[in-house]
């Protein structure tokens, strides 16, 4: 059982179980499985815990992982499950459980197990500790500061960093000591310390040394060094003659004065500086400042961006102010004026909307064609009367001949040369030709009708109908009634179908002799009769039982179901089974109590003079077997007196039946010790998924006709 250590209360845990397949041997991983799988059930039970919280794909209450590795809070009461990887990692499987369950007050184990079917059982178990493992701070102790080592606010450590001590052979170095109480001096101070000027560095200023020896100067003097005029301040006086051979370079552009000793402020002030460009030197910013000295001298817009001053006033004021308009006399009626939003033309206006045209002249204005009249329009006399269309549908009246008419009309008074459509009010007068839908007038008369008449309301005459003209798909369910039919109809009717009476009818079928009715095949040659003595009777006696003499059953005349529960045949058919490839042998159910079989008491178990013996244990008694589990079993087949089974050559099998008689599995067995008749065999999850009692019975092959069964072997499996 895996066990991982975890501090209690840690969330988004995330657990990897393994599942083994339960119907194999190799402990192979059981794939496939998902939150809905049948049988799956994943419980959790804390060590404070009397009852186990359970989460089950048959309550629906274990949901899928979106994302593997990926901590999602399951939905209150659940938990989540998926498979990891099936080709890499067959039968790894990632289950997530809410934080609630890792953090049971006073708990110090939380136990989870894995169920479903087809699966070996599987439990993890986490060990709750008070440190956190995953910690590398302080082992999710909060006694101790949360600050990594070498941090500010850190456990002191060694070393040379922040929060650490610099220690040499046990020694620690102090770097400033702010507290200097209650420390002494080995070293005994001069007497004239207290006079002594110390700065903040540790020098020492003197006053003055006489003692000049023992110093050394760590710059090197020039060589003409002694020659030099220095003044007390420490400048030096140089001379035409020091000066003799050596090279000033001026800047460009800056020209120097002659003589050194001629340089006055006034060569300084009117030195050229226009060749002065470097950022940084004076005569640079001196002669910005100059080109800059004189802002209208600039031309505009020049190089002035958009928004400045320079650009708006360049762009806009191009022209002078006199050559604009000097005065305006406001038109009399502009304020009232509607006009377009945009004008195509300051001088013509040769497209335009919306313009209002007053009882005012409008000199050089070209009003566009009309194209489109939105509103209404009341026209005098229209010439041309080509390309109009109603709207919608209009009411006419029309007084006149008509020439032909297509559509529904309501009502037509005088001669129709031709209707195409329903007519829907009454006709006065003849119809001529063609078909009517409804003919509703009294008195009409009808030359002919070629069409389909959908109702006549009136007494209608009809003098020839054509052969083929009615047919029974022409006539409609219900269309002929009894109302319709006159009596003298009905009875002619009658008259040529049948001359016989309903009970006349009756009593010549039931009253035929049956020497009449011999031809095979017919229902009257086939009919069982009584009381006669021929080979189609039988006898019906006073209790209503058929009395006869069977000679002979038809292959496939009675099957199970026919034979009532607990009769003779039903128990009959409880003990024996097909044999394949033919024939039948006893069930095991039949064997169960056998003279020798000790009512299935014992797994040495006799049939005929053979009996199977089951090694396991060495014990003379049922199998045990754990349920869920796949189990090898060691048997020996032998005779009557002991004698093993020579199982040389020999083909062995070994069936499983269930309490009720059914065949469960068909295994494969192998000879261990042919000359003592010992083989082995493997019982699977096929069968001890499910517990109870079962029988199993070995059967050895040697050719066609040597078929050995021995058994049955009583198997118990259950939860061991």
């Amino acid at each position: 059982m895996a066990k991982e250590l975890l501090k209690r209360g840690t969330t988004s845990n995330i657990l990897r179980v393994f599942l083994q397949d339960s119907a194999v041997t190799t402990g192979a991983g059981k794939t496939g499985l998902t939150s809905s799988s049948s049988g799956l059930i994943i419980s959790t039970i804390a060590d404070v815990e009397a009852t186990a919280t359970t989460y089950t794909s048959a309550a629906t209450n274990v949901e899928t992982i979106t994302t593997l590795g990926t901590f999602a809070a399951p939905t209150a009461g659940k938990c989540r499950f998926k498979e990891v990887d099936a080709t890499n990692f067959p039968g790894v499987y990632e289950i997530q459980i809410a934080d609630a369950r890792f953090n049971v007050s006073n708990s110090t184990q939380l136990l989870v197990s894995v169920q479903c079917t087809g699966v070996a059982p599987v439990f993890a178990e986490y060990q709750f500790i008070l440190v956190d493992l995953l910690d590398t701070v302080r082992a999710g102790l909060t006694a101790l500061p949360n600050v990594a080592s070498g941090s500010a606010g850190a456990i002191i450590t060694s070393g040379t960093g922040t929060a650490q001590l610099s220690t040499t052979s046990g020694n620690v170095t102090v770097g400033t000591n702010n507290d200097k109480t209650g420390y002494s001096l080995t070293q005994a101070f001069p007497t004239n310390f207290s006079s002594l000027a110390i700065n903040g560095g540790g020098a020492v200023t003197a006053g003055t040394v006489s003692d000049k020896t023992g110093y050394s100067l760590t710059q090197a003097f020039p060589t003409n060094f002694s020659s030099l005029a220095i003044t007390a301040g420490g400048i030096v006086t140089a001379n035409t003659t020091q000066l003799a051979g050596q090279t000033v370079t001026a800047a460009a552009g800056v020209t120097f004065p002659t003589s050194v000793s001629s340089l006055t402020a006034a060569n300084v002030w009117q030195t050229d500086i226009s060749g002065y460009t470097t950022a940084g030197y004076a005569g640079t910013y001196l002669k910005g400042a100059g080109s800059s000295g004189d802002p209208w001298s600039t031309a505009i817009p020049g190089s002035y961006g958009v928004g400045t001053a320079g650009y708006i006033v360049g762009n806009n004021l191009n022209a002078s102010i006199t050559s604009r308009m000097a005065s305006y006399t406001q038109p009399t009626g502009f304020l009232t004026a509607t006009f377009p939003t945009t004008v195509a033309s300051t001088t013509n206006i040769t497209a335009a909307t919306g313009i209002t045209l007053a009882a005012v002249t409008h000199t050089g204005a070209t009003i566009p064609t009309v194209t489109t009249v939105t509103n209404a329009v009341t026209a005098g006399t229209v010439s041309d009367k080509t390309g109009y269309s109603l709207a919608t549908s209009q009411t006419f009246n029309t007084t006149g001949s008509v020439g032909s008419v297509t559509g529904a009309v309501g009502s037509v008074t005088g001669a129709v040369g031709s209707v195409t459509g329903n007519v829907g009010g009454d006709v006065s007068g003849k119809v001529l030709g063609g078909g009517a839908s409804s003919i509703t007038g009294d008195g009409v008369r009808a030359s002919s009708v070629t069409g389909a008449v959908g109702s006549v309301t009136s007494a209608v005459t009809v003098g020839t109908i054509n052969a083929n003209v009615i047919t029974a798909a022409s006539i409609a369910t219900n269309a002929i009634d009894a109302d319709a039919i006159a009596a003298d109809a009905v009875t002619e009717i009658q008259s040529g179908l049948s001359t016989l009476t309903a009970a006349q009818a009756e009593n010549a079928v039931w009253n035929a002799t049956t020497a009449s009715h011999t031809t095979a095949g017919t229902y009257g040659q086939l009919i069982v009769r009584t009381d006669g003595t021929n080979g189609n009777e039988v006898k019906v006696t006073a209790a209503h039982h058929i009395a006869a003499d069977i000679h002979e059953v038809q292959p496939a005349t009675f099957a199970d179901a026919d034979w009532a529960a607990g009769s003779t045949y039903a128990k009959l058919a409880t003990l024996i089974e097909a044999d394949s490839p033919t024939g039948y042998r006893y069930t095991t159910q039949a064997l169960e109590q056998a003279p020798t079989g000790g009512g299935g008491g014992s797994t040495t178990v006799r049939m005929g003079p053979f009996e199977v013996k089951a090694d396991g244990g060495g014990a003379d008694q049922p199998l045990d077997l754990q349920k869920g589990a796949t189990h090898g079993i060691d048997c020996t087949l032998v005779d009557g007196t002991g004698t093993g089974i020579d199982l040389t050559g020999a083909t062995l099998s070994a069936k499983v039946y269930n309490s009720a008689g059914t065949l469960v599995e068909t295994l494969t067995g192998t000879a261990t010790y042919a000359a003592g008749g010992s083989l082995t065999w493997t019982i699977t999850t096929t069968t001890t998924n499910t517990a109870g009692t079962y029988t199993a019975t070995i059967t050895r092959t040697t050719g066609a006709s040597d078929t050995q069964v021995f058994g049955p072997l009583r198997i118990y499996v259950r939860e061991v």
